[in-house]
């Protein structure tokens, strides 16, 4: 990425883990689709990833807006309040949180299905990537 504020490769490719299964679905999702992320993420975007959901998951990754083809797309910001408010209801007021975020440039986020799980992800310049706190 060439634009001003564009994460670098490295930043893109650094990620503070604290699982194994997270590194995993980082190795696999993200890091190859890092420039693609950016490019949503840089214009206030949050991604999508989606990597071998299981029926659960799958369920809500269309519901988000997944074509059940590729492997990253732009949350809606329609569908976005949609989840978040839906999210809040169960309990999950970080998620909601999280969602309704509006990220200083250069920082973005990116929502990951995986199998049974879900991963909310915080891309920060100069730092790279990290999980969201519960």
């Amino acid at each position: 990425m060439t634009a001003p504020g564009a994460p670098t490769p490295e930043q893109l490719h650094t990620f503070e883990a604290t699982s194994d299964s997270q590194r995993a679905l980082f190795a696999v999702a993200i890091a190859p689709n890092g420039d693609a992320i950016a490019r949503y993420g840089m214009r206030g975007d949050v991604v999508v990833i989606v990597q071998e959901p299981d029926e659960e998951m799958r369920e809500l990754a269309i519901f988000l807006g997944w074509d059940q083809e590729r492997a990253l797309f732009r949350l809606s910001n329609a569908k976005r309040k949609v989840f978040a408010d839906s999210i809040e209801k169960t309990g999950d007021r970080n998620t909601a949180r999280w969602l309704r975020r509006e990220d200083q440039r250069g920082n973005f986020r990116a929502f990951a299905i995986s199998g049974p799980a879900t991963l909310a992800l915080n891309f920060q310049r100069g730092r790279g990537w990290a999980v969201e706190p519960t």
